[in-house]
């Protein structure tokens, strides 16, 4: 990867089950409930879109448990979002060996509560500067550091360094296919990359069920839910269209 890349996505501390329960408590009891058309609540940004060589870190804490302090509330006519005072990784309510996470940007780290229908990700902005409503606001939440992509349509929810590294040699492979197919490329150099990469995916996943990671029943829901849809296409160069073909493949590697 090259330092002048950037990201399709964003890494972010994703909120724990009981957190996202927690807050929601914590915001009808002081509120009264969200107040806009849409309900987030569920992730803190630390990296929007960033160059790759800049977010080394957080693609290395991929995985991490982290954990967050609220310390104030904020809206404006558009979009409403506890604010974080301390971000730490590594951490639990009584240690003393924290480390402490910074949001990559000048952006200040939030949870987004809630905002109206269609707002632009940039009129968030006035929320930050000129707030109509600003009170202190007392709260703590866990979760994990996962990296989000927005590649064609589909967000994988990435927690390891080999998964994002796959996932983007992934990316740049398919820009390749589409780049070599509208030049006019010859088709056969398509064709035997994608077979190359479908032969990979079949060898990794069969790799996965001998280790015990996963079961051969497994393989149908990785098909459906986990494959994007770059990787559903490269495995048609192959004959496999479906999660049962998927499966077959695997069994017989």
């Amino acid at each position: 990867m090259t330092e002048n890349k950037n990201y399709n996505g964003y890494f972010a501390i994703v909120l724990d089950k009981d957190s996202k329960k927690n807050l929601s408590s914590y915001l009808y009891n002081t509120t009264g409930g969200p107040k806009f058309d849409i309900t987030r609540m569920d992730h803190i940004t630390l990296a929007y879109k960033p160059n790759m060589s800049d977010a080394e870190e957080f693609k290395r804490l991929l995985g991490k448990t982290c954990n967050a302090y609220i310390n104030e509330y904020r809206r404006n006519d558009n979009i409403e979002a506890y604010f974080i005072d301390l971000m730490c990784y590594d951490s639990y309510r009584l240690s003393t060996h924290e480390k402490y996470l910074k949001r990559l940007d000048d952006g200040m780290p939030h949870i987004t509560i809630s905002h109206k229908r269609g707002l632009m990700p940039k009129e968030a902005n006035s929320m930050f500067d000129k707030p109509t409503v600003k009170r202190n606001a007392v709260g703590y939440i866990t979760g994990k550091l996962v990296y989000i992509d927005h590649n064609h349509g589909k967000k994988p929810c990435i927690m390891n360094e080999l998964d994002i590294n796959n996932y983007l040699r992934e990316v740049r492979l398919w820009k390749h296919f589409m780049k070599v197919i509208k030049s006019g490329g010859y088709m056969g150099r398509v064709k035997d990359y994608a077979m190359d990469e479908a032969e990979r995916l079949v060898s990794e996943t069969y790799k996965r069920v001998s280790e015990g990671d996963i079961t051969f029943d497994d393989t149908q829901r990785i098909y459906v839910d986990d494959l994007t849809h770059e990787q559903i296409e490269i495995l048609k160069f192959i004959g496999i269209n479906d999660e049962i073909d998927f499966r077959e493949a695997v069994e017989n590697d």
